[in-house]
Order: structure tokens, then C-alpha cells, then sequence
């Protein structure tokens, strides 16, 4: 087996620990939606709070270890969209929309999507450092 290149090609379990935070945050947002489809919507919004911290503490630890990947930041959008997208979409319909029939749900997917523009907005951002790139920011094709 060939000699790693560098330290950063070598994995110490500290470089993975904000990914495994990450993962329990996206645990934490899927229980979230299975308490809002039993119709558990305490334990369901305290549970997206919790998602919420944990979603700070990954950011946290990547920067402080040092431990920043193409591939945490992947991961840690699809989190984010979990569980901050389609939990509080579902759980909103649940509490409030599902008595509104067609439109309740067409405001949850609108919410859901609403946040996976901002995502995907945000994912493009952050390869370029100048902010959007030429196409989307002047409004050409």
C-alpha cells in the first residue's frame, strides 16, 4: 500500500468528527419527520431545534480542526435540506395545512423548494469568490 503524500491525505478520526456530527443532525431532522407523520409534533419541532445546534456545532468543529472537505460541505447541505427543508415543510403541513386541501400542500413544496434554491445558491457561491457566477449575476443566458 502506497505511503500517503502529505498529512492531509492521511484520515485522523478527528478529520471525520464533524461529519459524524453532521450525520447525527440528519438523523436528528429524519426522526423529526417520522414524530411529525406519528402526529408527534412536540418532540418533532424540539427535535429540528436540536438539528439546528447540531448543524452549528459541525461548522464549528470542521473550522477549529481544520477539517473543512468538497465532501463535508456536500453532506452538510443535504443535512440541511432534511432538516431544515422537508421537516418543518411536513411538519407545517401537518399542524396547520392539511386542513387546507391543494393549497396547504402546495405551500409546504413551495417552502421545501424555496430552500433548496437557497442551497443550491449557496453550494454555486461557494466556488466562486466573487460571488455568483457571470451567467446568473448579470441575468445573461
Amino acid at each position: 500500500m502506497p505511503e500517503p503524500k502529505n498529512d492531509r491525505d492521511k484520515l485522523p478520526i478527528a478529520r471525520l468528527l464533524p461529519n459524524a456530527v453532521t450525520i447525527l443532525g440528519l438523523c436528528v431532522g429524519l426522526t423529526s419527520i417520522r414524530f411529525t407523520l406519528a402526529g408527534e409534533f412536540e418532540p418533532a419541532a424540539i427535535l429540528i431545534m436540536l438539528s439546528a445546534l447540531l448543524d452549528r456545532l459541525d461548522g464549528l468543529l470542521a473550522r477549529r480542526l481544520n477539517a473543512t472537505s468538497s465532501f463535508g460541505a456536500e453532506l452538510d447541505s443535504l443535512s440541511d435540506f432534511v432538516c431544515f427543508g422537508v421537516a418543518p415543510a411536513l411538519l407545517m403541513f401537518e399542524i396547520s395545512l392539511a386542513g387546507a386541501p391543494g393549497y396547504g400542500w402546495t405551500f409546504a413544496l413551495v417552502y421545501a423548494v424555496c430552500c433548496s434554491l437557497r442551497l443550491a445558491r449557496f453550494n454555486v457561491r461557494r466556488g466562486d469568490p466573487a460571488g455568483l457566477p457571470n451567467s446568473l449575476s448579470t441575468g445573461a443566458p
